[in-house]
Order: C-alpha cells, then structure tokens, then sequence
C-alpha cells in the first residue's frame, strides 16, 4: 500500500512538473509574441513618424494634411507644421495653445509673428503706391495744362514757321497721350461745314429774229 502511495507521489509530481513546464513555456510564448508585436507596431510607429516628417515638409502639402498632421503628429512633425506656409491661421492658433510642447508653441508663435509683419508691410506697401498713384496723377494733370496751353497758344497764331508746326504736333500728341493715362475722354471735334456758294441764274436775252424785223 506505502509503495502504491509513493508510485502516485511520484507521478503527481511528474505531472505537476509537466504542468508548470507547459505553464512557464506558455508564458515565454505569449511574452516573446508580445515582444515581436511591440518591435512590430514600433518599426510601424517609426515608417510612419519618417513619412509624416516627409510629408510635413513638402512644400505642396495642403492646408488639410497640415491640420490633421497638426493634431496626431509627433513633436517633431508638429514644429515643422508650425513652420509651413500652407498652414492655416486656425491650425497655427490651436499649436500655440499647446501647453505640454513648448517646442511647438516658440514655433507657432514665431510664425503667427511672421505673418502679422508680412500683413502689416502689404497694407504699407498698398498705401505708398496710393501716395505715389496720387502724386503722379497731379503731376500728369499739371502737364496737361500747360501742353494744352501750348497748343492753344500755336493755333492762335496766324502763320507757324516748320519747326513751330512740328512742335504743335509734338505737343498734341502729348496731349492724347496724357488724356488716355488719366483717364479724359478728348473733346470731339466739331466739323464745320463749308459754304456752299450758289451761283446766281443769269436770265437769257431775249433777242428778235431777222424774220421779225422784215415784217416790220
């Protein structure tokens, strides 16, 4: 009876062994898988951090890719998506708001900075060629006047020398020439119609026949 008892004893064990060799090797297994799936998942994690990065800094990139790399990029995706010039002001403004990336906030401020200088130097630039439009206009209106001073005051003489012609000519073209930039619609000219002299009708005389005069 003491030997049966020590022949179980002996194959429990056996099987207890067997039992937690299974278990440990079970365990090694699902720890192994875990490992490969987590090298898996992070060389996928970094194929597409490197390709997000490409993208990022394409300079063809549309605002929308830039927006949706803006809210599931890396820190280092997002920097570059604060730098980009196709990235909207909304996206800029939520990057600034961050409060865990100060890397991404110094950028986005840098380049919401930028555009609110280059905005202010476009409405700068506008306003001086306004000055500047303005001025010429005065200054072409001023020659107007006085080149048609000059061709009033040649066509009020009576006789031009060639060269007095020639300038007359000069200056009305001058004339036109400043009447299209500013925009004048030139006096049509009026044509004045020559008289018609009739000649008056000369009444035939009457004349009396040789015949007229022998019956008298």
């Amino acid at each position: 009876e003491e030997e049966a008892k020590t022949k179980e004893d002996k194959r429990t064990k056996i099987f207890e062994k067997a039992a937690l060799k299974k278990e440990k090797e079970a365990k090694e297994t699902v720890k192994k898988e875990a490992k490969e799936t987590k090298k898996t998942e992070e060389k996928a994690q970094k194929k597409q951090t490197t390709e997000d990065i490409k993208i990022s800094r394409g300079p063809k990139t549309s605002t929308e890719v830039l927006a949706e790399l803006a809210k599931t990029g890396t820190p280092k995706v997002r920097i570059n998506v604060a730098k980009h010039d196709n990235t909207s002001d909304e996206t800029l403004a939520m990057l600034a708001a961050e409060e865990d990336q100060p890397g991404v906030v110094d950028e986005a401020l840098k380049s919401i900075a930028k555009r609110e200088k280059a905005a202010q130097k476009v409405i700068t630039d506008a306003e001086k060629a306004k000055v500047t439009a303005e001025t010429l206009r005065v200054k072409n209106e001023k020659t107007l006047k006085k080149t048609e001073k000059k061709v009033a005051d040649f066509k009020a003489k009576d006789k031009l020398t060639k060269a007095q012609m020639t300038s007359l000519i000069r200056n009305e073209d001058k004339v036109k020439e400043l009447q299209k930039i500013l925009g004048i619609e030139p006096e049509p000219k009026v044509k004045v119609k020559p008289e018609v002299k009739t000649k008056a009708k000369i009444k035939p005389k009457r004349t009396t026949s040789k015949r007229s005069k022998s019956k008298r």
